[in-house]
């Protein structure tokens, strides 16, 4: 099935693909903690990460399939069989999947084929590597100025390599250039969330984005601290007490201790029911998506390195992701105002 961004291809690259940069093969020395499975890697075999780890970050979901699995219910099967193109859908199949899933019989119609053994639905999988792309490429687009350090004449805006091999814990160039690339996507986002709607309020990027990252604690910490914030609770067992029942498994201290811990990764359900009690809900999903991005890339980076995971390491890792940030909003502003003074020890450090 063509796509309108499809049609407007150039150079052989349509619109989408250009918004949806791929991502490199990086290799993972153990299993991730908390994201397990998401980049559908295997452990010292270096692979191109699987787009589901952007389903399993911004949904519910832990892959695509299990988003269509829910969708479709007891008519997955005939889903996935169109999708791939195993078999004729019979008109009775396409008329139970549309009531399904609400769709045009038509429109369904036109899927048939367009999946493969990795991807059921890759149309749909490259609107997620547009989420993840288009504000990665926004951030690329503004740091491709040149701003030259007074010091030494390098280009302060161009310094991922040299910063990231001056660090406690060294990585290969794959895997600290793919953690580079979701931190700039981050703050990517704000920017283009900031043109977009608040041209003028730059300023608000230690709200949304640096109270999300902190030298000791779990990017979910500093999460769950704005919503006591909004619930006046001083701490984890008069947050519990504030928070709506959830029949299926109650929301108790000892769990919210695990979240804020990094021990366990809090459920999107739970994010959404915490959400739906605070009047400042629209931040605080801001805030949500920034903090377990930037939980993913500890956790990426954890996994990446061959130093043994014990808490002197992590603590490590989450200094290097809080400078690099802290780093990151620096060359935003050296961007913007490239007179700014700034010390070569401060940008590399």
């Amino acid at each position: 099935m063509t796509t309108f961004f499809d049609a407007l291809a150039v150079n052989g690259k349509t619109v989408s693909e250009r918004l949806a940069p791929d991502f490199w093969p990086v290799t993972l020395l153990r299993e991730m903690a908390l994201f397990k499975d998401a980049l559908g890697l295997t452990p010292n075999v270096a692979a191109n990460p699987s787009t589901d780890f952007l389903f399993r970050l911004l949904t519910p979901y832990r892959s695509h399939r299990a988003f269509f699995r829910a969708m479709a219910g007891e008519e997955f099967k005939n889903l996935e069989n169109l999708l791939l193109g195993n078999s004729v859908t019979r008109l009775r199949t396409i008329q139970d999947l549309s009531k399904k899933l609400g769709l045009p019989g038509e429109f369904l119609r036109s899927l048939a084929g367009v999946g493969n053994n990795k991807e059921l639905y890759p149309e749909a999988l490259r609107a997620f590597r547009i989420v993840e792309g288009l504000p990665f490429l926004i951030f690329r687009s503004l740091m491709s100025h040149r701003v030259n350090c007074p010091h030494c004449g390098a280009n302060l805006l161009s310094d991922e390599d040299p910063w990231w091999q001056v660090q406690t814990i060294r990585w290969n160039r794959p895997e600290y250039m793919f953690a580079e690339r979701l931190l700039q996507a981050v703050v990517g986002g704000f920017l283009g969330h900031v043109l977009l709607f608040r041209s003028n309020e730059i300023r608000t990027f230690d709200l949304e984005i640096g109270s999300m990252v902190s030298r000791t604690r779990h990017p979910m910490a500093n999460w769950l601290c704005e919503v006591m914030k909004g619930f006046g609770s001083k701490d984890y067992y008069e947050l519990a007490n504030h928070l709506p029942l959830n029949d299926a498994a109650p929301i108790t201290q000892a769990r919210i201790r695990k979240w804020a811990a990094g021990a366990d990764l809090m459920p999107l359900e739970i994010s959404k029911l915490i959400l739906s009690c605070q009047t400042q809900n629209k931040l605080l999903s801001r805030q949500l998506v920034v903090a377990r991005s930037f939980a993913f890339v500890e956790d990426f980076l954890m996994a990446a390195t061959s130093v043994e995971p014990v808490p002197d390491s992590k603590r490590k890792v989450r200094e290097i992701v809080f400078k690099r940030v802290q780093n990151l909003a620096q060359k935003v502003q050296l961007r913007i105002n490239p007179n700014l003074v700034v010390s070569p020890i401060k940008i590399l450090s």
